[in-house]
C-alpha cells in the first residue's frame, strides 16, 4: 500500500493550486503556524490554505468525516480511514508557576494536591497527565480543564496551576521568568506528532504540505528539546 502510494505521488501532477484545509494541534501551531504559513506562501503561492487550530482529538473527527484534508496531529488514536505518518517526538515538560519554589525534581506526589490545567479529556494532554499520576498509582486532586494550550500556558504564568506544555512553547514563559520548568521522575512520555489524512485520498497539495511541514520543523529545532 505505502509503495503503491509513493508511486501515485511522483506521478501525480506536481501543481499545487487551490483550496487546502488544514488542521493544526494548538501546541504545534503557537510555535510553527507562522514558519509555515509563510513557507507555504514562498513555495506554492497559488495554495490557499485554510486553518483550523484546536485539539487533536478533534481534528482527527474533521479528518475522518472529511471537513479536513491534511492535519498535523498530537498522539492521534487511529482509524481505518486515515494515513498517518510520523513527523517525530514532541518534546514536553511539566511547567508550574514559579512562585510556587518547587524542587527542582518533581514526583507524582508532588503536584497530586496541587491544581492541574488541561485539555479535556480524551486529548493528547489530558492522556499525558493521567497516564503520568497513574505511573504512580495516583490522581490529581483537581484538574482545570481548558481547551485551548496557549490559554493554559497563560494560566500557569498566572499562578493558578501546572500543566504540561510542548518544550517549545514552556521555553518562553521560562525566559519570562513566570513558569518554573520541572524535572520530573517518572518521566513524563513526549507526543508523537504526526501528519494525518484520508487513506483514499491523493493529493498534490497534501504532499507539498507535508513537505513543507518537515522542513518547519528542521528549520525551527521544533523537535529538539534544547
Amino acid at each position: 500500500m505505502a509503495e503503491m502510494r509513493g508511486i501515485k505521488e511522483r506521478e501525480f501532477d506536481p501543481k499545487v493550486v487551490g483550496q487546502l484545509r488544514v488542521g493544526l494541534a494548538e501546541g504545534f501551531a503557537v510555535t510553527c503556524l507562522a514558519p509555515l504559513l509563510a513557507g507555504l506562501s514562498d513555495d506554492h503561492p497559488a495554495l490557499e490554505p485554510e486553518w483550523t487550530v484546536t485539539t487533536s482529538t478533534l481534528l482527527e473527527g474533521m479528518l475522518i468525516d472529511n471537513r479536513l484534508d491534511v492535519a498535523v496531529l498530537l498522539n492521534p488514536l487511529g482509524d481505518e480511514k486515515l494515513e498517518l505518518r510520523p513527523l517525530g517526538a514532541q518534546p514536553t515538560q511539566w511547567v508550574a508557576p514559579r512562585t510556587w519554589h518547587l524542587p527542582g525534581e518533581i514526583t507524582p506526589k508532588v503536584l497530586a494536591d496541587r491544581p492541574i490545567i488541561s485539555n479535556p479529556p480524551p486529548s493528547a494532554m489530558y492522556r499525558q497527565v493521567t497516564h503520568w499520576f497513574a505511573l504512580e498509582g495516583l490522581k490529581p486532586e483537581r484538574i482545570i480543564i481548558c481547551n485551548s494550550v496557549a490559554v493554559i500556558g497563560e494560566l500557569v504564568a498566572a499562578a493558578l496551576g501546572a500543566g504540561i506544555l510542548p518544550a517549545s512553547m514552556a521555553k518562553r514563559y521560562v525566559a519570562a521568568g513566570t513558569v518554573q520548568p520541572l524535572s520530573c521522575t517518572p518521566d513524563i512520555e513526549n507526543g508523537r506528532l504526526f501528519i494525518g489524512f484520508r487513506a483514499d485520498i491523493v493529493d498534490a497539495k497534501i504532499f507539498a504540505f507535508e513537505r513543507a511541514t518537515e522542513r518547519i520543523l528542521r528549520e525551527t529545532g521544533y523537535l529538539s528539546a534544547d
